[in-house]
C-alpha cells in the first residue's frame, strides 16, 4: 500500500497553480494577513467575504476555485457565494483527492 502524505491547503495551491501556469492559465490569489484579531483577507465589497482562493483565466475561460485540504470544508460565506453569486459560473471546490478532476479541467 502506498504511503499517502496529506497536503496542506497551501501545498495543494502550489501544485494547482504550477500546473495551471504550465497549461497557459493566468491566476489570481489574494493573500490573507494576520491582524490583531486574527486572520483576515484585505478585500472590500459584498463578494469579498467568501471569495474563492483562485481566479483562473485562459482565453475566454474563467474558473473560480476554492481549495481545501482533504478534511477542509466551505465556510458559510463561501457556501453563499457558491450557491448565489457564482452559481452560473464555473465554480469548483478542489481537494488533493480531486487531482484527476483538476488535471481534466485545466487541460480543457
Amino acid at each position: 500500500m502506498p504511503l499517502i502524505i496529506p497536503l496542506t491547503e497551501a501545498q495543494f495551491q502550489v501544485q494547482v497553480t504550477e500546473l495551471a501556469e504550465r497549461l497557459g492559465w493566468s491566476w489570481l490569489h489574494i493573500n490573507r494577513m494576520q491582524g490583531e484579531t486574527g486572520w483576515r483577507t484585505p478585500v472590500s465589497g459584498p463578494l469579498g467575504k467568501g471569495f474563492p482562493d483562485l481566479l483562473l483565466v485562459k482565453g475566454t475561460q474563467v474558473l473560480f476555485v476554492e481549495l481545501k485540504a482533504d478534511t477542509g470544508y466551505l465556510s458559510p460565506a463561501q457556501k453563499v457565494l457558491q450557491s448565489q453569486a457564482l452559481r452560473d459560473q464555473r465554480f469548483y471546490v478542489w481537494r488533493p483527492r480531486d487531482w484527476v478532476q483538476v488535471m481534466d479541467v485545466l487541460h480543457a
